[in-house]
C-alpha cells in the first residue's frame, strides 16, 4: 500500500486507505528503506520509452527527503540520452524534471543545480527550435497538444517556469 501511494499519506487518506495503513504500524525506518528502493527502481527504469519512471520520480519527490542523488542521476540520464528522443518525450521529461528541481533545489550545490537547469533548458529549447519529431504511437492530441505551435507554447511555459525558479 505504501508503494502504491508513493509514501504519500494524504493520497492514502483521500482514497480511504490511511486508517488501514496506519493500523499496520509500519516502522519509519522501514518506510525510509522502501522510499530508497522505489527511487532506485525508478532511476533504473529511466528510458525514452518509459515515461512513467520520470513521472513516478516526481511523485516520489513529494515524500522523499534527500533527493540530491536522484537529481544528479536524472541530470546525467537527460544529458546523455534525451537529445535523440522525440519532441513529446523531451517535453514530458523537462516538465517532470522541473518538478524534481523545485523540490530539491535547496539541497543541491550550485554546480549540480546549474547542470540540472541547463539540461532542462536544452530540452525545452530543442523542442522549440527543432522540427517536430513524433515517434510512432505518440499523438499530439494524447498530450493536449494540437500542433507544433501548441507544443512550442507549452515548452515556452516550461522555460518561463524554469527561469522563475532560477530567479
Amino acid at each position: 500500500m505504501f508503494m502504491t501511494y508513493f509514501g504519500n499519506r494524504q493520497l492514502m487518506h483521500r482514497e480511504g486507505k490511511w486508517t488501514a495503513y496506519r493500523s499496520m504500524n509500519v516502522d519509519p525506518a522501514v518506510e525510509a528503506e522502501w522510499l530508497v528502493q522505489m527511487m532506485e527502481r525508478y532511476l533504473a527504469d529511466l528510458s525514452i520509452r518509459n515515461w512513467d519512471a520520470i513521472a513516478n520520480l516526481a511523485l516520489l519527490a513529494r515524500n522523499y527527503p534527500a533527493g540530491e542523488s536522484m537529481v544528479n542521476r536524472v541530470t546525467a540520464f537527460v544529458s546523455r540520452h534525451l537529445m535523440s528522443a522525440d519532441s513529446i518525450v523531451k517535453l514530458h521529461y523537462a516538465e517532470h524534471f522541473t518538478e524534481l528541481i523545485q523540490k530539491y533545489r535547496d539541497q543541491l550545490v550550485q554546480e549540480e543545480l546549474y547542470a540540472a537547469y541547463k539540461a532542462i533548458e536544452l530540452l525545452l529549447l530543442d523542442v522549440q527550435t527543432a522540427p517536430l519529431v513524433i515517434d510512432p504511437g505518440h499523438e499530439l492530441s494524447q498530450y493536449g497538444l494540437k500542433d507544433k505551435r501548441t507544443l512550442n507554447n507549452r515548452a515556452q511555459r516550461g522555460l518561463d517556469e524554469l527561469y522563475r525558479i532560477i530567479g
